[in-house]
């Protein structure tokens, strides 16, 4: 079996959660009071929204001061957020992390018109998680290579470490890795029983 460099870049999309509520437990304090406190998440609920949502929108900011938004494919290990990119260093998103370090992740992790609830109330159940912090490029070669396999490893599982390793050789010129420092994180939820219901039963 092989294992391209497309697959490889995709593949952070399965990589399960990693980490635990220890971590965002102080990421929280230095986040905007939410003015909705009856649908504030809890920090281990926050976390499993980032669990299971695969991608997230990376909010940046130019030098000008132009913002611009991207989806990404973040991954949670022991309270870093990581992301991969293409090498490419001409993008828009490249220019705007090298110049400023601040960026936001929206993450999505449920939004259902609320239809049974139709005609009485016009609302969407959502569930969602913001994450602030400083973005910086991994260079170390082994930390990158730990991202990089472990995202492997859960996506095909059923790989050798033999074509496990080959593929990380072929595809590893073809991108950059990134990691966000958390400053703060907070999740939002409207009728969450019903998001975390079911993913406590999967």
């Amino acid at each position: 079996m092989n294992i391209d460099r497309r697959t490889l870049l995709a593949a952070a999309t399965l990589m399960p959660f990693a980490g635990s509520a220890a971590h965002a437990a102080e990421k929280t304090e230095g986040a905007h009071p939410m003015r909705r406190k009856d649908r504030q998440l809890t920090d281990e609920e926050t976390l499993e929204v980032i669990q299971h949502t695969h991608h997230a929108v990376l909010g940046t900011v130019g030098a000008d001061g132009t913002p611009y938004a991207v989806p990404v494919t973040p991954l949670y290990i022991d309270g870093t957020i990581y992301f991969h990119t293409a090498a490419d260093q001409k993008g828009l998103r490249y220019k705007n992390i090298t110049a400023n370090p601040k960026v936001s992740l929206c993450y999505i992790g449920r939004a259902d018109i609320a239809g049974d609830e139709i005609p009485k109330h016009f609302a969407v159940n959502y569930a969602s998680a913001i994450v602030s912090g400083r973005v910086s490029q991994v260079t170390d070669e082994a930390e990158i290579k730990r991202f990089f396999l472990a995202f492997c490893e859960h996506l095909v599982p059923y790989a050798t470490p033999e074509e496990v390793e080959d593929g990380y050789k072929r595809g590893r010129p073809g991108i950059f890795v990134w990691k966000i420092a958390i400053d703060s994180m907070t999740g939002k939820a409207r009728n969450k029983q019903g998001y975390f219901n079911k993913l406590r039963s999967e």
